[in-house]
C-alpha cells in the first residue's frame, strides 16, 4: 500500500512544524527516510520530528560526524546521517537498522541505502522551489505509515 501527501514549506520554521506534526504521530518501529540535496532542510525537518517525539531541544544536533545519535523522548529517536558514508554496506555492519526497531529511526541521505531499508517506511523527498520554499513529498509505504499520513491529512496538511 502506497499513499502520498504533498506539502509546501515557505520557511525553516514551517519545515520544522511539519516535522513536529509528523513526529507527534510516530512510534516505536517507525522509519522515516529523508531524501534531498544538501541544504534543502532535512535536518530542520528531523529537528521538528525530535520535538514531536518530546526530545529535549538542547540535545538535538545533526550527527554529520557521528553517523548516529540516540535521543531519549516519548520513545527513543535514532537519528542517522549518512552524508559521510560512501559504502552502504557499512550501515549493515553497524546494525543501525536493527537498533532502530526499538524506537523511531530518522535517516538523512537515505537514498544511499533505500535498497537496505524495510519495505514499511515513510519516504520524505525534499526539493528546492526557491530560496525559502521547499516542496515536501511524503510517501507512506505500508499500513502503519499510511495511518500516519492520514493523521496529517485530517489535521489539514497537504494536497
Amino acid at each position: 500500500m502506497r499513499e502520498t501527501l504533498l506539502l509546501t514549506s515557505r520557511s525553516p520554521d514551517e519545515t520544522e512544524r511539519i516535522g513536529f506534526e509528523l513526529g507527534r504521530r510516530l512510534g516505536p518501529g517507525d522509519l522515516v527516510a529523508l531524501i534531498g540535496d544538501l541544504g534543502v532542510g532535512k535536518t530542520c525537518l528531523a529537528r521538528g520530528i525530535a520535538r514531536g517525539l518530546e526530545v529535549d531541544r538542547r540535545y538535538f544536533s545533526s550527527p554529520s560526524f557521528i553517523i548516529l545519535n540516540l535521543y531519549p523522548g516519548r520513545c527513543p529517536l535514532y537519528h542517522v546521517d549518512l552524508y559521510r558514508i560512501d559504502d552502504p554496506e557499512e550501515i549493515e555492519e553497524l546494525g543501525i537498522l536493527e537498533m532502530a526497531e526499538k524506537g523511531v529511526c530518522v535517516i538523512e541521505w537515505a537514498e544511499k541505502i533505500l535498497h537496505l531499508l524495510p519495505s514499511e517506511r515513510i519516504e520524505v523527498r525534499m526539493e528546492w522551489v526557491d530560496e525559502l520554499t521547499r516542496r515536501i513529498e511524503l510517501t507512506a509505504l505500508g499500513e502503519g505509515p499510511r495511518r500516519v499520513l492520514e493523521g496529517l491529512r485530517r489535521e489539514g496538511f497537504g494536497d
